[in-house]
């Protein structure tokens, strides 16, 4: 039996982040996941600029060993190739990390990087408990606490606060907030990696090639990492797998033997280990984030963004709220829903700007024709290899939305000539 202040579910990037923020507190947690650390998990594996910015606000000396971690990659930008085969670049440059004068993009296998972070609060935040290998089925709330179980019979943890930062897929993150199943609003990951993989002409860069038309505005994300293996990844919506009768596997690895790009470069790759799979819950609607006693932080809270799957940041983001509204209500002494549902009021307030553009795509990408309107769209606008700069400016823009509803944004994307046209069969 433990009893805690607070019990955090899940040590990936979000789990370990609230841990973190909560011991800087001076706020004694357990952190529990079902997994013994090093693991394995699905994911494109890219710690983008967001993740950095987190790190260097949560603890600047764990940024700098990551800085000075061998197992992470420095990557440079981004290349977009359409389904036409037409590419341009994007260099991966954040105002803010330039700014700040931090690094702008790694990249990392979760199985590294998650280990990494929990090892840090192993070593450095001697108040968390953590508990590995604890697979906990059992979620009750009583009067005074919310009580777990595991699946052994093992452990019983009574918790004044529980925070979920154990992914959508979980069955007690689904009993805990009661979400009804919408599959226009999950997708199902995947991930494999790849040695003796031709590397791109251009060094440094991750790659998303587009589907054929009849797949998009799905595609594949290709990943370097360090030691010359690459982690090739795609995701799909549920929806769109069961309407196409998709399996995802095959589609993944048809399209790196078919594709003109790439076909060459994994003529002689070798698979290390097997194809992984993930649920995704995306941030194309707010999802329940709270409850009697209890909080969700990243891919629980369905903070996913729709366009690009990316989520650790989000995770993180969501962490350090968290934690600010656990300390809230320990100092009220009261976890009751109606205080708790204020944090999902302030999460929807902070990812009002990077979930906006999947809120607001989501209705038009489940209309007729949208795979056909998407692949003009992108063969189009890639073709023309428009201004990168502006480009550049959507991803990194506080309001992302306005400029994707003012007109003069289009003219300068679609009518502005640039120096270079770049076609891979040329």
């Amino acid at each position: 039996m433990i009893e805690t202040q607070v019990c955090v579910i899940g040590a990936g990037p979000g789990g370990c982040t609230t841990a973190i923020a909560l011991a800087q507190k001076g706020i004694p947690c357990v952190l529990v996941d079902k997994s013994v650390f090093p693991r394995h998990k699905a994911c494109g594996e890219v710690i983008t600029s967001n993740c950095i910015r987190e790190l260097a606000e949560l603890d600047r000396d764990i940024l700098t060993d990551l800085e000075n971690a061998l197992f992470k990659y420095n990557i440079k930008g981004n290349l977009f190739v359409a389904p036409n085969n037409y590419q341009f670049g994007v260099a991966y440059k954040s105002p803010a990390n330039e700014r700040l004068g931090l690094p702008h993009c790694y990249t990392a296998t979760r199985h590294d990087f998650d280990n990494f972070l929990l090892n840090a609060v192993k070593t450095r935040y001697p108040s968390v408990k953590v508990i590995e290998g604890c697979h906990l089925a059992d979620f009750e709330v009583t009067d005074d606490f919310a009580i777990l179980r595991d699946k052994k019979g093992e452990y019983t943890i009574k918790s004044k606060l529980v925070i979920f930062a154990n992914g959508a897929g979980n069955k007690l993150t689904k009993k805990a907030n009661g979400a009804k199943v919408r599959k226009s609003h999950e997708a199902i990951g995947l991930r494999a990696y790849f040695k003796n993989v031709l590397p791109h002409p251009q060094e440094k860069m991750a790659e998303f090639y587009f589907f054929e038309k009849k797949y998009m505005p799905f595609g594949l994300y290709i990943t370097p990492l360090q030691n010359g293996v690459v982690n090739v990844n795609t995701w799909v919506r549920k929806d769109f797998v069961d309407k196409k009768s998709l399996n995802i596997r095959t589609l993944m690895m048809d399209f790196l033997k078919t594709n003109p790009n790439i076909k060459e470069r994994f003529e002689n790759a070798e698979m290390i280990g097997k194809t992984q799979g993930s649920s995704l819950e995306l941030g194309s609607r707010w999802w329940k984030m709270s409850g009697n006693r209890f909080l969700q932080v990243g891919d629980a809270a369905g903070l996913i963004d729709a366009t690009n799957a990316n989520g650790i940041g989000h995770a993180m983001i969501s962490g350090r709220i968290a934690a600010d509204f656990a300390q809230k209500s320990i100092e009220a002494n009261d976890f009751s829903a109606k205080v708790l549902q204020s944090y999902d009021k302030e999460m929807q307030k902070r990812m009002k700007n990077a979930l906006k553009l999947s809120r607001m795509i989501a209705p038009f990408s489940r209309m007729p024709y949208y795979s056909n309107f998407s692949a003009w769209l992108m063969n189009y606008w890639i073709k023309r290899s428009a201004n990168s700069q502006l480009i550049i400016k959507l991803m990194y823009s506080k309001n992302t939305t306005k400029d994707l509803i003012n007109p003069s944004f289009y003219y300068k994307l679609f009518f502005t000539k640039s120096a270079k046209k770049t076609n891979p069969h040329d």
